[in-house]
């Protein structure tokens, strides 16, 4: 996967995401490296990917009952 331009924790968060499937909070959460990083600084991650991403691809949450999950998706272009 190109990088983009993605910090290491960028890195394993996309490729945990890329396969398209739902990834819970926790295991997203997971892969910072920080005993003391926060949910908040998990979003700030995900934020900061959304930025970097080519047009036509997006990292989706979605709640589900009471759990979130995290999926990396490539948007299909309208005519």
């Amino acid at each position: 996967m190109k990088s983009n331009g993605f910090t290491p924790t960028e890195k394993r968060i996309m490729d945990l995401l890329s396969d398209g499937e739902r990834h819970a909070r926790a295991e997203v959460h997971s892969l910072i490296n920080d005993e003391l990083s926060d949910l908040n600084n998990m979003r700030l991650h995900i934020l900061n990917l959304r930025k970097k991403l080519p047009e036509g691809e997006a990292v989706l949450c979605e709640i589900s009952g009471y759990k979130t999950f995290y999926r990396h998706v490539k948007l299909i272009k309208s005519k």
